[in-house]
């Protein structure tokens, strides 16, 4: 199969009783599974269900601090979100390095509008709180203070997710080696071209940990 909708539809038509799913579909497939139920492979899933077929799938669980939810918060109008009060980015540890300056990064950050999205919105990790530079007059990070960054546009025929994987992380301290765990780093999201009234939902990937925002809730995929 080409991908999971595919291959969801040659399942049905093999196995029409009972059928049980095991898959992470952000990895497998390069492509988030919308937490609303609205993503293709959601509605092929949901008609199986109604043609009489019984469909269990394992969960996964991201409660451990690898969960952010929240909704589109700015009240400066600078289009950074707002986690907290005035604070525009939200902390992460990455998982440990396996050399000075590799460490597999995963954040995949995918918001309510499903399956195309009308607003477009980017992801940012970066080694700083701090935006020193501007863009078009407005606040931003400088470009040396950001470790990797997903920025597909979305203008009504894309999914609205944006995925940040990298193994490429500069500078890693000695104390990194000796704590088991990566240094702190930290998530930003930016509005490129939205009007600001999305619900969010953020997933980090194996042996990160979000050290500010993480919220329980609905982790479980």
């Amino acid at each position: 199969a080409d991908g999971p909708d595919d291959g969801l539809r040659e399942v049905r038509a093999a196995y029409r009783d009972t059928v049980m799913g095991m898959a992470h579909y952000d990895d497998e497939y390069g492509e988030p599974l919308a937490t609303n139920m609205a993503a293709e492979f959601s509605e092929e899933l949901a008609g199986a269900v109604a043609d009489g077929t019984a469909w269990f799938v394992s969960a996964g669980n991201s409660g451990d601090a690898k969960h952010w939810s929240g909704r589109w918060n700015d009240p400066d109008g600078d289009d950074w979100l707002n986690f907290e009060g005035s604070r525009e980015t939200s902390g992460v540890i990455l998982p440990a390095p396996y050399n000075e300056r590799h460490s597999d990064v995963s954040l995949s950050l995918q918001w309510d509008q499903w399956p195309q999205a009308t607003g477009d919105y980017d992801l940012y990790l970066t080694n700083t709180t701090s935006m020193d530079c501007t863009d078009q007059g407005a606040p931003t990070f400088c470009e040396e203070n950001v470790v990797a960054s997903s920025t597909i546009p979305q203008d009504g025929f894309q999914e609205p997710w944006e995925l940040v994987s990298t193994d490429f992380v500069d500078s890693f301290s000695a104390a990194s080696y000796e704590s088991g765990e990566g240094p702190k780093f930290y998530f930003a999201v930016r509005a490129e071209d939205a009007e600001g009234d999305a619900r969010f939902d953020l997933f980090a990937g194996d042996d990160h940990r979000l050290t500010d925002d993480a919220t329980p809730a609905g982790s479980v995929l």
